[in-house]
């Protein structure tokens, strides 16, 4: 029996020595008395350095008094007690484990020991801390990610002393860098200028990428000139061009700013309001940076109601045209007209096209309603016709969207047919804006058009930023002074020679020139000084009702005459 329980005494020995997981036995004042080879392992200590000493030797520091008096009354209580335990190794490092301790009676009654079994949570901890990072950061940038940034401003609005400011900053053109350079290049630019973005970050503020090219910045608790500040050194350091693979590249960046709590007092509104001055940044001209107001959330709200408004335009019947006469400026005669779109609402009245032209075009009503005025031009001039009036060509103007119908070309055929219309009497209008499309598209609609007979006319010139590369690529037939360049035409001598240097280039393409916006007499005559040939505006001739139209095409009437 004695041999039998020395073997048993043999076996769990060497079970506890191999153990993976590590032992420790002490006395009943904590001091130690064995150790296995996993112990040895996790904390560096051998059995001849800890031999005898008291557990206290691997205090961490961390956990503090109330932690070891409720460890030893478990212990006392209930014989034993097991949780997370933070312990420093020979090296000084500290680590956590996973301890179970359990009191155990030793050979008289009033002796007992203690056994402590410890697994290594390091190795856990550092994934756990992965983990968290992970779901944390951004994983391309390393930049604190949405979520974690959402429930950051919402800490900070629970805390009733803070102020903070919150910046959204967009990358404008972003999706033209990843189509044309590639993905992996687009990749690089968003690293790149997230480690710009770090660079200047101090403890007070911190930055995020939201989504895509979206970026947010948010400062806590500093002044607002202090912002400002680096709001502009920001933006001037994530200008600086970027080389990616021997291709430099040069990007421009909106910001837009919402305030808490002079802006909003809840993350959405924050956010959305710091988006809504983002898109202000946006239309403003050399202006990056955009602080929100209150007129701004106006302006959205009228647009929101007017889209919803215009949705139902033209199935009731709201929308109707005018037409103003283009002149020849030499001798007064009309030689053609342009058909003007006007929405009357029977809930809010008469709206401005230069209001609802935009959310036509934003919201994609625009293609509709304007098939609409195509259809309703032809349906005109059929009326015309047979009333017996001299036909004169109607100029229209088309958006970006409808050229990059694919069908665009065979449906103004359609139309024409439909109505009995000779391609000659209408003219098609587009704006610089056509740079912004599909250009193969659109140039190979262009072509389509003229081969149906359709004139091409650059409307609103000198309003764009690349109107001299685009005269040649559209096959233009007219291009068209904006009205901007013709207000000031009589005070400012540079508006003139300016003025001058456009028309001499047009003819020099064979392009017939229109000033658009005439209002006086004055500037009719140095419009016909500088060779220009025909005008339109309010000296010859308001947007005119058909009915109107109709007195003009017999008489030929016009202010300028008398």
């Amino acid at each position: 029996e004695k041999k039998a329980r020395e073997r048993q005494l043999l076996l769990f020995r060497k079970i506890m020595e191999n153990n993976s997981e590590g032992v420790v036995i002490t006395d009943s004042k904590g001091n130690i008395e064995w150790i296995n080879k996993a112990y040895v392992d996790i904390t560096g200590y051998t059995l001849n350095d800890v031999k005898g000493e008291n557990m206290n030797i691997l205090k961490s520091g961390i956990h503090n008094k109330d932690f070891y008096q409720k460890m030893w009354k478990d212990l006392n209580d209930k014989g034993s007690w097991q949780g997370e335990i933070w312990n420093r190794n020979r090296q000084g490092d500290i680590f956590a484990g996973w301890a179970t301790i359990k009191k155990i009676k030793g050979d008289f009654k009033d002796k007992y020991h203690y056994v402590g079994i410890f697994k290594d949570l390091s190795e856990k901890k550092k994934l756990d801390i992965r983990m968290s990072e992970l779901q944390q950061k951004d994983s391309l940038t390393g930049l604190y990610n949405r979520n974690y940034f959402l429930n950051l401003i919402g800490k900070y609005i629970e805390d009733d002393t803070s102020i903070f400011t919150l910046a959204v900053i967009d990358i404008e053109g972003f999706k033209e860098i990843n189509d044309s350079l590639g993905h992996l290049v687009g990749d690089k630019v968003l690293i790149e200028l997230s480690e710009r973005l770090k660079s200047l970050m101090c403890s007070e503020c911190l930055v995020s990428r939201f989504e895509g090219d979206e970026f947010v910045l948010i400062c806590k608790d500093i002044s607002q000139d202090r912002v400002d500040n680096l709001l502009e050194k920001l933006i001037r350091k994530i200008r600086k061009p970027y080389k990616i693979k021997n291709t430099i590249i040069h990007l421009n960046f909106n910001v837009g700013i919402s305030r808490y709590p002079r802006d909003g007092e809840d993350t959405q509104t924050l956010i959305r309001f710091a988006n809504i001055a983002m898109y202000k940044a946006k239309d403003k001209v050399n202006e990056s940076i955009c602080y929100y107001s209150k007129e701004m959330s106006e302006a959205i709200e009228e647009k929101f109601y007017l889209a919803n408004y215009l949705a139902g335009g033209l199935k009731n019947n709201e929308f109707y045209l005018n037409f103003q006469p283009i002149f020849d400026i030499n001798n007064n005669t009309v030689l053609g007209m342009e058909a003007l779109l006007r929405w009357e609402n029977p809930s809010i009245g008469n709206i401005s096209p230069g209001k609802f032209i935009a959310i036509a075009e934003n919201t994609g009503y625009i293609i509709s309603i304007g098939e609409w005025v195509i259809r309703e031009v032809c349906k005109q001039i059929n009326s015309w016709k047979r009333s017996g009036y001299s036909l004169l060509p109607v100029s229209i103007n088309v958006s970006v969207k409808q050229l990059e119908l694919l069908n665009f070309s065979n449906k103004v055929k359609e139309i024409l047919e439909e109505n009995n219309v000779d391609s000659n009497l209408i003219e098609f209008e587009i704006t610089e804006s056509v740079s912004s499309g599909d250009i193969p598209l659109i140039i190979k609609n262009i072509k389509r058009l003229k081969k149906l007979g359709i004139k091409i006319s650059m409307d609103d010139f000198g309003t764009g930023f690349s109107s001299l590369g685009q005269l040649d690529i559209f096959e233009l037939d007219k291009l068209k002074i904006d009205k901007v360049f013709i207000d000031d035409i009589v005070s400012v001598k540079k508006r003139q020679n300016l003025v001058k240097s456009i028309i001499a280039m047009s003819k020099s393409l064979n392009l017939v020139v229109v000033a658009e916006g005439i209002e006086t007499k004055k500037q009719l005559e140095i419009l016909k000084t500088l060779g220009c040939d025909l005008g339109q505006g309010y000296l010859f001739s308001k947007p005119l009702e058909v009915k109107d139209v109709e007195k003009l095409l017999s008489s030929s009437k016009t202010i300028a005459e008398q």
